[in-house]
């Protein structure tokens, strides 16, 4: 779950009017987030997880997770406590991961190696919503977000309490045939930002399409200009999969990027040896040396794919590998 996931969730469950868990809806909810971590961790800086309890004080609404196991036994308890005495303290936990108590020592929650410092806030329902509605506006737009963990507001700098969430990349999927379908279904619930371009009427985004959360364009020259907009607001580059039904289509396609001056964290295309080949060497004599070698091509990691989801699978591995190699971690 990606952090714009986590908090357009978080928004709906905490609205009362519109959401309620095992017909009880929730009276107080705890925003538990990552701080820092040292050593080997399952999970990093940044992730958040929310419980909240029912007017009978009991857990309810578990939303997403900081690791699992016994380490979040503990923050499930802390969180429960917290929550039953209502304080407007927020709570500060240490998590040892490191094993060094032994086995049968109470204060140690696993043996990965490491110690998470988190903190553990209080929010009304009410005041959870808006917060968390505007944080989820915020990165849906491409906005990352350093937000103090004490009130999902904006944090000062360097403040030490502080969360960093990033917006994640954008997507643009050439090409809006079985295979562009299916790996658009994929990244949106990978939680990708995602645009499929293809100018005919009678694919992806007519009626008798999947409807799958992607927005649609004709051209690729709004499809840049809206891949621009995404990350003038401090959203990582955008990636590209050339999923088109031909030669021609590649290369306009590649030809638009190039003089668009876009900046891209990867430039991929799908097709045979032979295809891509005629594709370098039609770029080779037209466009800048520089951005030819970008062309990762082809894309995907080698898995045997054959049918449509199955190529989506390995692309979109691919996609999730750049990702995490080249921005912080973003899933809760």
């Amino acid at each position: 779950m990606t952090p714009a996931q986590f908090y357009t969730e978080l928004a709906h469950r905490a609205d009362s009017t519109s959401y309620s868990t095992r017909t009880s809806a929730a009276e107080r909810w705890c925003v538990v987030s990552v701080l820092h971590t040292r050593g080997s961790t399952p999970r990093k800086s940044g992730a958040q997880m929310a419980v909240a309890i029912d007017a009978n004080g009991e857990l309810i609404s578990p939303l997403a997770s900081i690791g699992g196991g016994a380490g979040e036994a503990k923050v499930f308890a802390a969180a429960h406590k917290a929550l039953r005495a209502a304080s407007a303290e927020a709570t500060l936990l240490t998590i040892d991961l490191s094993g060094d108590g032994g086995e049968f020592d109470a204060s140690i929650s696993g043996v990965c190696g490491g110690q998470m410092h988190l903190l553990l806030a209080l929010f009304s329902p009410a005041e959870l919503a808006n917060r968390a509605h505007a944080i989820a506006k915020a990165l849906r737009a491409g906005c990352a977000q350093s937000l103090c963990a004490r009130t999902l507001f904006v944090a000062e700098p360097n403040a030490i309490e502080a969360v960093l969430l990033q917006p994640m990349p954008m997507c643009l999927i050439g090409g809006g045939g079985h295979c562009g379908v299916a790996l658009a279904e994929l990244l949106v619930r990978l939680g990708f930002q995602v645009a499929v371009i293809d100018a005919r009427a009678a694919v992806f985004g007519c009626p008798q399409a999947p409807e799958v959360g992607a927005s649609k364009f004709d051209d690729w020259t709004t499809a840049l200009q809206a891949a621009q907009n995404y990350q003038a607001q401090g959203a990582p580059r955008a990636m590209v999969v050339l999923l088109s039904r031909s030669f021609d289509h590649d290369l306009a396609a590649l030809r638009s990027m190039a003089e668009s001056r876009t900046e891209f964290a990867l430039i991929g295309m799908m097709g045979s040896a032979r295809r891509i080949r005629f594709v370098r060497e039609a770029l080779s004599n037209a466009l800048p040396e520089a951005f030819v070698n970008q062309l990762k091509a082809p894309i995907g990691i080698d898995i045997g794919a054959q049918t449509p989801n199955e190529i989506a699978v390995s692309i979109a591995a691919e996609l999730l590998s750049m990702r995490a190699a080249t921005i912080m971690p973003t899933s809760n």
